[in-house]
């Protein structure tokens, strides 16, 4: 999480952009935890990060995602596709009660360590390795003014921060 965090922040620091990592925001008495969140002109990126080695398997309906390492050991972990989806409704949530509208929001899922392999099905996200991340941000969409008016945002997410 760590090197998806040190991105964002050298990406943001050219344009002007805002990152927010590591808070627990409370909607709706509801606290969801958020890794990173990068705020700016074009709307805002809400970002998923897994930092372990191994094969990560999973898919939009199970429980549980699996991670099994080279010794072939098997360890559940947090379904990602849930946990980026209540992050993505909490911050839509959040918005709409404070009159927020029109936001871009996207949101991916980040496997930061170099020695992790998705095997992700029926994803509504982008599952991107760290590399595949760094390209992602590249794209024009992220450099395109959409008129949000980002400390509005920043505002609203630290008034609810838990």
């Amino acid at each position: 999480m760590d090197k998806v965090k040190s991105a964002l922040k050298r990406y943001s620091a050219l344009r002007e952009y805002k990152v927010i990592s590591d808070i627990k925001l409370k909607v709706r008495d509801k606290e969801i935890e958020f890794d990173n969140i990068l705020i700016g002109c074009f709307g805002v990126l809400c970002l998923c990060c897994f930092d372990e080695k191994g094969e990560l398997y999973g898919s939009a309906n199970d429980e549980n995602f699996v991670i099994v390492d080279k010794k072939m050991n098997r360890t559940k972990t947090e379904n990602l596709i849930k946990r980026c989806t209540k992050q993505t409704e909490a911050l839509r949530t959040l918005f709409t009660d404070a009159k927020i509208y029109n936001v871009k929001l996207e949101s991916a899922i980040v496997c930061s360590h170099r020695k992790c392999e998705a095997y992700i099905s029926a994803s509504p996200y982008k599952i991107l390795s760290f590399g595949d991340f760094k390209k992602f941000l590249a794209q024009v969409k992220f450099e395109m003014d959409n008129k949000t008016d980002v400390e509005k945002i920043i505002n609203e997410i630290n008034a609810h921060i838990a």
